[in-house]
């Protein structure tokens, strides 16, 4: 997986690898379609409890974009519940849970973490446009 920094510290952007076969099985499911998934575009506000948990399984499952948005920091007691580790301790959430995902890619996922609320994202001009919104 390649990593690349843009703008600041406070984003990271991660494109996936194509592991062959991976997709196999799913694509096996009547009316399930790989070309859709991989065509589709998720924003999630926050990091946390809720899109620490579904966002694996969205680049496990091959979705196109994926774009995390959190000012939060990671915290000990965030540990036992949400998915990140001690080496992420005092690091930004978005940030932090992107390269956590890196491992969990299939495809050529493209993973973009801002440490920034929506409301900044919006003023910056941020491109936002999506498929589904996790919140």
């Amino acid at each position: 997986m390649r990593r690349t920094f843009f703008g600041s510290s406070t984003s990271i952007k991660i494109k996936g690898s194509v592991i062959p076969g991976a997709e196999d099985r799913q694509g096996k499911i009547p009316g399930f379609s790989q070309a859709a998934l991989s065509a589709a575009r998720i924003v999630c506000i926050g990091a946390g409890g809720l899109v620490s948990h579904i966002a694996p399984t969205l680049v496990r499952k091959g979705v196109g974009k994926l774009t995390i948005l959190d000012r939060d920091v990671v915290e000990p007691s965030n540990l036992n519940r949400q998915r990140f580790y001690t080496r992420d301790v005092g690091k930004n959430k978005a940030i932090a849970l992107s390269k956590n995902l890196k491992d969990e890619c299939i495809s050529g996922t493209e993973i973009e973490g801002r440490a920034i609320r929506l409301e900044q994202a919006i003023e910056s001009g941020v491109d936002l446009s999506c498929t589904v919104v996790i919140c």
